[in-house]
């Protein structure tokens, strides 16, 4: 019986190790996407959001004023701007989008 213990904790302990000796040469780290794919992806959900009437029609292919880097360099914070908006708090419209290319968050505040 103790013989048949010690195989068996054996085994657990060779396959239990197994993932230690995993390859070198990759990552599980997310790869950032390039600023062009960033505006895509912040210009694409803002048509989205004006097609499904989250938000007023008139930011349908409307440009980006400001994109920049944000959160420490976590994420990007793309401004678009519309004046045909009446509600001044609404006319600035902001989209975090993670370096990796990741819809983070969309809203007036810039927060």
């Amino acid at each position: 019986m103790k013989i048949i213990k010690k195989i068996l904790l054996a085994m657990i302990l060779i396959i239990g190790l197994n993932p230690l000796y995993a390859g070198s040469g990759h990552s599980h780290a997310a790869s950032a996407v390039s600023e062009v794919t960033i505006k895509t992806i912040a210009k694409n959900e803002i048509n989205r959001l004006a097609n499904a009437n989250k938000i007023d029609k008139s930011w349908l292919n409307n440009g980006i004023d400001i994109i920049q880097r944000y959160n420490n360099n976590q994420e990007w914070r793309i401004v678009f701007k519309n004046n045909k908006i009446t509600d001044i708090t609404k006319q600035t419209l902001y989209v975090f989008v993670s370096n990796d290319g990741k819809l983070a968050a969309v809203n007036y505040t810039g927060k």
